[in-house]
């Protein structure tokens, strides 16, 4: 009798950890784009890596988190960014469905964990014919970065539903951002080449 219990438990706990995991798939979908277009990407993450032609989508899984894109493309500094899975709200579904046991599951497999559904990345020119190529360049990057960073803070601003404090933690993701393209901005101005120049230097 109580081998039969136990059967008829072992069943109840496969059917609640069967559901949970049923309700999210484990791998999710990410469209890469960048700027220039046709570039080559390497995505790369635990246990995964991939290289595509971009524009592509590419279909991660969960447990490869967190995964590294980085794009390149001749004559243009490279670009990366990393991307994590979050929580998705089908998870809490598991969790009435499943109980403990599909909560475990989830944690174990990363269902109910996605990634975001797109990625944008920036590759900065890297060669220049003159100088004064170079300087227009990089200041009409730095202008529309400003107007970027100017409209995330509008928009932010607009939105009323927000308290003080998850006021101050989105201006800090926008401050935080600003800064780290600032930078790397900079960085790909002051290593571009001038080929011109170069080339006459060495004759």
């Amino acid at each position: 009798m109580k081998k039969l219990v136990y059967a008829f438990l072992l069943m109840g706990l496969i059917k609640l950890t069967g559901c949970a995991t049923i309700m999210s798939d484990n791998k999710s979908a990410v469209q890469i784009n960048t700027n220039p277009t046709e570039t080559i990407c390497e995505v790369k993450g635990e246990n995964f890596t991939q290289t595509l032609n971009i524009p592509a989508n590419v279909t991660i899984p969960a447990k490869a988190s967190p995964v590294t894109i980085t794009c390149t493309k001749e004559d243009y500094f490279p670009a990366s960014e990393t991307i994590e899975t979050s929580i998705n709200g089908m998870i809490f579904g598991n969790i009435i469905f499943g109980g403990i046991p599909g909560i475990i599951i989830d944690l174990a497999t990363k269902s109910g964990f996605d990634y975001q559904d797109n990625v944008a990345l920036h590759l900065y020119k890297r060669r220049f014919t003159s100088l004064e190529e170079k300087d227009a360049y990089y200041a009409e990057l730095e202008e529309r970065l400003k107007a970027d960073v100017d409209g995330r803070k509008r928009d932010l601003n607009e939105r009323k539903n927000l308290d003080d404090s998850e006021y101050k933690r989105e201006l800090k993701k926008i401050n935080s951002y600003y800064e780290k393209e600032l930078v790397f901005l900079h960085e790909c101005r002051d290593n571009s080449e001038i080929i011109s120049e170069k080339k006459t230097a060495e004759k």
